[in-house]
């Protein structure tokens, strides 16, 4: 009984029916078509994928943080303050000047970045971690990753800068951009079931104590209420641009975090 390649169109015998065992030409021109696309054929089924990328090819660890990218940010605000230990036992001023967001900023300009991912003791590490752990993942399933980045570095950078501007002092922390996630997320999920502390409440009814204490500790001791108002300010515009424009994944009001599953 003959067979017929489906890449040449000839007719084959049952041995050479496969394009591999009679040198079939048409094989050769599917593939290359493929690798054109930036598609590969498996040889084993004959499935057709996308090619993996350098990042996949040189650095499979990577493909962790795949739909994860909220736990890369917290992977990052830990080796930040790794470092900034590692700078203070060397010299503080060395930890300011890499660190800090203050006046001086257009002479620092790195320290708008590396400002948001670092902190100023174990405790404000330890808060800002925990709501990241919790509402970044969150989000992130909700709208996906390069939101979730875009959101975090907008609502960083103007939390940050809103700080200096008007208070003229020194900041350091993340809270300004995850300030900005609790914001996107209260625009999309405002009815979410939450704890603050012990109490639970509705996520909208934690974003409004938020910001009145924010507002009453304005210039009142190291906490940097313009930043974390600025940050929620860019989140609440971040999330409503998200609701309108309706390409976010429908979730549940239910509050999980941590590693997405597959």
């Amino acid at each position: 009984m003959p067979y017929t390649c489906k890449f040449c169109g000839q007719e084959f015998c049952a041995e050479h029916r496969l394009p591999e065992n009679h040198s079939c030409p048409g094989l050769s021109d599917y593939k290359a078509k493929l690798r054109s696309q930036g598609k590969i054929m498996d040889p084993k089924n004959g499935s057709v994928g996308s090619e993996p990328s350098l990042v996949d090819k040189y650095l499979p660890f990577l493909s962790y943080f795949k739909g994860n990218v909220a736990l890369l940010l917290l992977g990052l605000i830990f080796i930040a303050y790794v470092v900034q230990i590692v700078l203070r036992g060397i010299d503080p001023l060395l930890e300011v000047s890499v660190f800090f967001l203050g006046p001086d900023f257009v002479e620092r300009p790195w320290s708008i970045l590396s400002s948001m991912f670092a902190h100023g003791n174990e405790f404000h590490l330890f808060v800002n971690a925990i709501v990241l752990f919790f509402f970044g993942p969150e989000l992130e399933r909700r709208v996906g990753s390069r939101r979730l980045i875009e959101v975090y570095l907008v609502a960083g950078i103007v939390g940050g800068l809103a700080h200096v501007l008007f208070m003229d002092s020194y900041v350091v922390g993340a809270s300004g951009a995850i300030f900005g996630v609790f914001g996107a997320l209260t625009m999309l999920a405002p009815n979410m079931r939450i704890f603050l502390v012990v109490i639970p409440m509705k996520l909208w009814v934690a974003t409004v104590i938020f910001v009145v204490l924010n507002v009453a500790m304005i210039g009142q001791g190291p906490i940097a209420s313009l930043a974390h108002l600025g940050g929620l300010g860019i989140g609440l515009l971040y999330g409503l641009l998200f609701k309108n424009d309706g390409d976010q994944k429908p979730k549940s009001d239910l509050l999980r975090g941590g590693r997405k599953r597959y």
